[in-house]
């Protein structure tokens, strides 16, 4: 949800598997981080496009740039934590199929730097 209490659908995509919400440097506006200080109730919906499921999750998230998982997510500028409320499957009926072929090379790993997209030098694209 964003600051008005509107839904606010992000695509959030990390390693495989990853159920962690950890904040790392997207286009550096932390929309989706910000949206949750003014207001920390959000849906997460996980899809898992080769087995063709889907869950929706909802909660209350808080963020903490200092939290003791830090140190175990590569690049991490904060951890977002969710206590619960409501979870349940989702009707799977509408997900196309799709594999995963490789991992972005933008998603932190480690033992390597991450790479800076073009599209941030881009003047027109600033904050």
């Amino acid at each position: 949800m964003n600051v008005a209490a509107k839904p606010l659908s992000d695509f959030g995509n990390g390693i495989q598997a990853m159920a962690a919400v950890f904040g790392i440097d997207g286009n550096g506006k932390y929309q989706s981080m910000g949206n949750l200080l003014q207001n920390p109730n959000l849906g997460i919906l996980f899809v898992d496009f080769e087995g063709q499921q889907r869950l929706r999750l909802q909660g209350v998230a808080s963020i903490d740039d200092n939290d003791p998982l830090l140190g175990e997510y590569h690049e991490a500028q904060f951890i977002v934590r969710v206590r619960i409320t409501e979870s349940y499957r989702n009707c799977p009926r509408y997900i196309h199929k799709y594999r995963m072929v490789e991992t972005s090379e933008y998603v932190p790993q480690i033992g390597r730097e991450t790479p800076q997209p073009e599209w941030k030098s881009n003047p027109d694209l600033q904050k």
